[in-house]
């Protein structure tokens, strides 16, 4: 991909509509706030035809028995019941609940399906007996697919990023071997010095925590066994206690695609290297997990002709949307934010009140229009995402 360059796969993903909220949702945000004086009327239109008060309370009580049992089932895992099982133990308690429950799926050869490698490929996966060796060795088949999709492979299995308790103590660290996420979104990190001789391409650092929610896990192992599930059930507890995440397990032969909700694992589905079809089960797993931030970060960046800092580029979040440094063609940096669709009445006073004191030179000065990342396809539709650009001064700031 070229200079702000995003693919077709990943535009894809603003032509997704999302209405999953059943009730209505209608917010208006004034002329006065708003430059030109537009009216955005922003609606939810619901799914489910609701003929009286009678039938929305039954859907809204189901709804939370739903809730109840959820909360109750997965607070008697015995996994999240005490700390004192090893990870064997967690990951065999897993697999015995998995395999009972049949969301342990073994993925089906496609007739014509692509593999996502060779038997001549396979065969030099066998011969290799060292972890950094292996991770080494499949990385640029990875590198291949998420560029794709506008992501990277970082890895992290010298760096302690994901902390087991608060507050964080060093002992307290644990390192996934990588994540993959958008350019912009981790803290690079030096090579480490191991004799690892690696191809060129690799990324290494530590994911930024307040973008748990934008990357996928992936750790790798030798041979996959009990113990390596075990470790991924508590990275999930630690990355995402309380929202859905995802990751991938793999070792020399097989690769195991997981879904988990509040850190209990909702399905696995595992897949040889060498089995048809398996490229296409990889990549759509990947395109399916894409964080939407991720994809606005891109989208934003190919609408202004500007490219993050990788490895440097997040600049926090304070009480409503995420902030990245970025640079224009010309060299210049920007401050580039995000926000949520619930925060755009927000950003354009923001905007406003920003404009208003550029004459004091205190302030950092807007110096573009507010962007909307998503036009839907129907004007019902939730527009997800807003964005200014800002320009960024350390020596203002």
């Amino acid at each position: 991909m070229g200079e702000g360059g995003v693919s077709d796969e990943l535009k894809s993903l603003y032509m997704k509509e999302e209405l999953d909220d059943p009730a209505d949702e209608i917010r208006t945000i004034l002329p006065s706030e708003i430059p030109g004086g537009s009216i955005h009327v922003l609606v939810v239109v619901p799914k489910l035809r609701v003929e009286n008060d009678h039938d929305w309370l039954s859907i809204v009580r189901g709804l939370h028995r739903g809730v109840v049992e959820y909360n109750e089932a997965s607070a008697y895992l015995p996994h999240k019941l005490s700390k004192s099982f090893s990870n064997a133990a967690v990951g065999q308690m897993e697999m015995e609940r998995l395999k009972k429950n049949q969301l342990l799926i073994d993925f089906a050869p496609i007739e014509n399906g692509e593999a996502f490698w060779s038997e001549e490929t396979q065969m030099l996966a066998d011969a290799i007996t060292d972890e950094a060796v292996f991770n080494a060795f499949v990385t640029p088949y990875f590198n291949a697919i998420l560029d794709v999709y506008g992501l990277v492979l970082v890895n992290s299995a010298k760096c302690g990023w994901l902390s087991e308790s608060t507050p964080v103590t060093k002992n307290a660290d644990i390192t996934p071997n990588g994540f993959a996420t958008h350019r912009g979104m981790y803290r690079g990190k030096p090579e480490p010095k191991d004799r690892v001789q690696r191809p060129s391409g690799f990324r290494f650092g530590v994911a930024e925590e307040d973008l748990f929610d934008c990357l996928i896990l992936f750790e790798s192992k030798i041979k996959i066994d009990n113990s390596g599930i075990g470790q991924v059930v508590r990275y999930l507890e630690n990355l995402c206690p309380k929202e859905s995440a995802s990751a991938i397990l793999f070792d020399c032969r097989s690769f195991w695609l997981i879904r988990s909700e509040r850190a209990v694992f909702t399905e696995i589905q595992r897949a040889r290297w060498t089995t048809k079809g398996s490229k296409s089960l990889f990549e759509n797993f990947i395109h399916g997990n894409i964080s939407h931030l991720a994809a606005r970060l891109s989208l934003a960046c190919l609408h202004w002709h500007v490219n993050v800092a990788e490895g440097d580029a997040f600049l926090g979040r304070g009480a409503y949307g995420r902030v990245f440094k970025v640079t224009g063609r010309g060299g210049e940096d920007f401050a580039l934010k995000i926000v949520e669709k619930c925060s755009v009445g927000r950003l354009y006073r923001e905007e406003k009140a920003l404009a208003t004191a550029q004459r004091t030179g205190l302030t950092i000065s807007p110096v573009r229009k507010l962007f909307e990342t998503l036009k839907a396809r129907r004007y019902c539709c939730l527009q997800l995402g807003n964005l200014c650009l800002n320009q960024w001064n350390d020596s203002k700031c």
